[in-house]
């Protein structure tokens, strides 16, 4: 039987937009989350982008249960999310295929299909968020 999961691992860039002689200067910030906070992470943004993740493993439980068992052996894809503070999705990519044309399709139709997403905290005081998350698949075929 194949399962479909998510790990707690978790890649964020963060794209601060800060206002500089009329125009804006971006700075990029890079944050690595774990499943366990070690002092310096950044608490907003784990729970944030967990929620993200959540959401996106609800929904893709509901739309596609059988996901999972359409692929004959483990793999993983890896998706970027670009994030507004209004929780809008202003894109998606995919960084790494599965070489499952049908499971990246999916995935990233699933994607799309969960957002909007919630706004961003204001704690995190930023206009966009950038996820770069992967996602297993199990087979145990």
């Amino acid at each position: 039987m194949s399962r479909f999961f998510f790990p707690p691992l978790l890649f964020v860039v963060v794209l601060l937009l800060a206002p500089c002689c009329s125009t804006y200067q971006q700075q990029i910030k890079t944050v690595t989350i774990e499943a366990q906070i070690e002092s310096g992470t950044d608490a907003g943004t784990y729970r944030y982008t967990q929620q993200i993740s959540n959401k996106i493993e609800i929904i893709g439980a509901s739309r596609y249960p059988t996901l999972g068992q359409e692929i004959p052996f483990s793999t993983y894809l890896d998706i970027e999310l670009v994030i507004s503070n209004s929780g809008k999705l202003k894109s998606a990519r995919l960084l790494k295929s599965s070489q499952q044309p049908t499971l990246d399709e999916k995935m990233m139709e699933l994607v799309r299909y969960s957002a909007p997403y919630p706004p961003l905290p204001d704690e995190l005081n930023i206009e966009t968020l950038i996820i770069q998350k992967r996602w297993h698949f199990n087979s145990n075929n």
